[in-house]
């Protein structure tokens, strides 16, 4: 099998190169890209050969001329008209039990001059709920607490101090 896989320029340049100081470039470029020629030719030819086994092995199969029950994908099979699956159940605006809003100033208001921890004030804010929330509310409720309070730091309205478990905020 002949080797197919260079490009016609790197062939004509590498020739071009080592060709010797008695020969032209013009008749060093001829000769290389007459030997791409031969070369490609080869290659024509053992792709000819190689098709025409490809197309007996296909005819002594059964197929002729690659036509429409020459290999490929077959059909998808008629669907059924099922009824379409409903997902997950919408979650009810009315629920009484859901958790106010709690942006503009919910967190700011609970901030005191002292110091205070994250879960204080936490706990401040399930008391101004006005209801027991569930794990599932408290959960939301904590998660809200952290970029609140970082956004409030950030804007100066309240001061924070210390890091990690020790990370306590203030109003200034």
């Amino acid at each position: 099998m002949p080797s197919c896989g260079r490009a016609p320029s790197r062939v004509v340049n590498w020739r071009l190169e080592h060709e010797g100081d008695n020969v032209s470039n013009i008749e060093a470029a001829r000769r290389a890209i007459e030997a791409e020629i031969t070369h490609t030719k080869e290659g024509l030819a053992y792709y000819q050969q190689r098709v025409e086994s490809l197309q007996n092995m296909l005819d002594s199969l059964g197929f002729a001329n690659g036509g429409a029950d020459s290999g490929g994908r077959k059909a998808a099979p008629a669907i059924e008209n099922k009824p379409a699956k409903r997902g997950r159940p919408r979650k009810s605006v009315d629920a009484p039990k859901s958790l106010p809003r709690t942006g503009g100033d919910f967190w700011a208001g609970l901030v005191t001059q002292a110091p205070q921890f994250g879960p204080d004030i936490l706990s401040a804010a399930v008391a101004k709920l006005g209801f027991e929330p569930t794990a599932a509310q408290r959960k939301a409720l904590a998660n809200r607490l952290g970029p609140a309070l970082a956004a409030l730091v950030k804007s100066g309205k309240i001061a924070d101090s210390g890091k990690g478990r020790l990370h306590r905020y203030f109003k200034p």
